[in-house]
């Protein structure tokens, strides 16, 4: 296990004393054990992540040099990648990364390096990668200071209801519970469908006249940390159809055997923070937390992108490789080359 290290800060990225605690953010109180517990045993299951590395391999397999795996939790991605070619899993969550490395093969051990850090300020020299995937919905953590937290460990969402709603539609686009997974329709959720997040043109300038993106020192770490000519594989939301299914269903409820997930979402349209309140429960432990994700168009995204060096090469909807299309891709895989 590699210790973290202090990164350059000439390249405008906050210094690490300047970095909020870690215990002052809502992820390491959101990937906890129980979120590990119920999405690895129900959600994100072999086939979906072998499905996931592939795809990515094929985007960055040809790239020379160790890959970089950012954000990458308890290492469903990482193992799979360690098989093949040296890795380095990076996470905030120490006990995330010992998992990680759990039950490796002496050879893929070997080949998966595990690193605890803040994202925004990488413990690696310059040029390190030949290759950096960035997946799950692991970009824009960090929302404007303006937005309120999800829900601290302190916080306890309202009780829900006898209702019991259906599942966003994103959900079974991909592919991450089935339809008939003990959910239903409230009849009183007939409110009319309006897009939240128009259509813009990929030339945007991201947060035009707003205050600056503190996401953004995550993409120009990542471009510090490539070689020239290395890939950037990035993930995201899509956020129409997203947004869409949180209008009618703000609501999820999911009964897995013993393991329940309650989420209550929310989405703040100045900032475009959807933020949730989440309940897990595994047996006799539960869990009260939450996240704040701030979303971004493709527009907003590719430009973003482009200010911090890269150069788009193609985006598709999904990873078995579809063309994305606005309105109805569950997500954007964006991969980007460091000029």
């Amino acid at each position: 296990m590699k210790p973290p290290s202090s990164g350059p800060t000439s390249n405008g990225n906050p210094s690490r004393d300047d970095l909020p605690r870690a215990s002052e953010h809502w992820a390491p109180n959101f990937f906890g054990d129980l979120y590990e517990r119920i999405y690895s045993r129900h959600i994100l299951t072999a086939d979906r992540t072998r499905e996931e590395t592939e795809f990515a391999l094929g985007e960055l397999g040809g790239c020379p040099g160790m890959l970089l795996d950012l954000a990458a939790g308890y290492g469903r991605h990482a193992r799979l990648v360690a098989r093949k070619r040296a890795v380095t899993a990076l996470d905030i969550n120490l006990a995330y990364l010992h998992n990680a490395r759990a039950g490796l093969s002496a050879g893929a051990k070997a080949r998966l390096h595990a690193t605890a850090a803040d994202m925004r300020l990488l413990p690696f020299a310059p040029s390190s990668f030949g290759g950096v995937m960035m997946l799950f919905n692991s970009f824009g953590y960090f929302p404007p200071e303006a937005t309120s937290p999800a829900a601290s460990s302190h916080e306890q969402p309202t009780a829900p209801t006898r209702e019991v709603w259906r599942l966003p539609t994103v959900f079974y686009e991909r592919g991450l519970a089935p339809e008939g997974f003990n959910v239903y329709q409230s009849e009183n959720d007939a409110t009319p469908e309006k897009p939240l997040v128009p259509d813009e043109p990929t030339d945007r300038a991201l947060n035009e006249g707003e205050a600056p993106d503190p996401n953004l020192a995550v993409l120009r770490e990542v471009a510090r940390v490539l070689r020239p000519e290395g890939k950037f594989l990035i993930e995201a939301p899509n956020p129409a159809p997203l947004l869409a299914a949180v209008r009618r269903n703000p609501r999820r409820h999911l009964v897995m055997e013993r393991s329940i997930i309650e989420d209550d979402f929310f989405f703040d349209e100045g900032t475009k923070v959807l933020g949730n309140r989440t309940r897990f429960v595994d047996g006799k432990d539960m869990h009260h937390c939450g996240y704040s994700l701030r979303l971004y168009t493709r527009g907003e995204l590719t430009a973003a992108l482009r200010s911090c060096g890269f150069v788009i090469e193609q985006t598709k909807g999904d990873y078995t490789g579809s063309a994305y299309e606005s309105r109805t891709s569950p997500m954007m895989l964006i991969t980007a080359r460091r000029r």
